[in-house]
């Protein structure tokens, strides 16, 4: 019965020090998990894997939905698409951080529409 207490002590201490080595164990961050999760879950990530799609040939296109139309009368481009007189294109172009860039060419010019994310309704695409 003597020996009782100092065993009583001893199992408290090496449940103390267990905890405290628990407690000083690294754990891996929930954010940088989340931020490698979530990396392509963006629109320049999304645009960026439509972009590769586009550029692996075939006919893959999308639709882009406008809160407020870059050219009025026209709510939602088709890329890569044919501009309404028939004689010019528009493309994907830079793809940003808040914002995406289209390419318009024709014979007379060539220049870029860039639109940010927030005047972007909805994008469409097969899968």
């Amino acid at each position: 019965m003597k020996r009782f207490p100092y065993l009583v002590l001893v199992i408290l201490v090496i449940a103390a020090v267990g905890g405290v080595l628990y407690a000083n164990l690294p754990t891996p961050s929930v954010a940088q998990a989340q931020d490698a999760a979530t990396a392509d879950a963006t629109m320049s990530g999304l645009f960026q894997r439509l972009g590769a799609r586009m550029d692996g040939g075939g006919d893959f296109s999308i639709n882009v939905f406008f809160i407020q139309p870059p050219i009025p009368g026209e709510p939602a481009w088709q890329i890569p698409g044919v501009l309404t007189d028939g004689s010019a294109s528009r493309q994907l172009g830079e793809i940003g951080d808040s914002y995406v860039c289209f390419i318009e060419r024709g014979l007379t010019f060539n220049d870029s529409i860039c639109i940010p994310y927030s005047n972007i309704r909805m994008v469409t695409f097969p899968n």
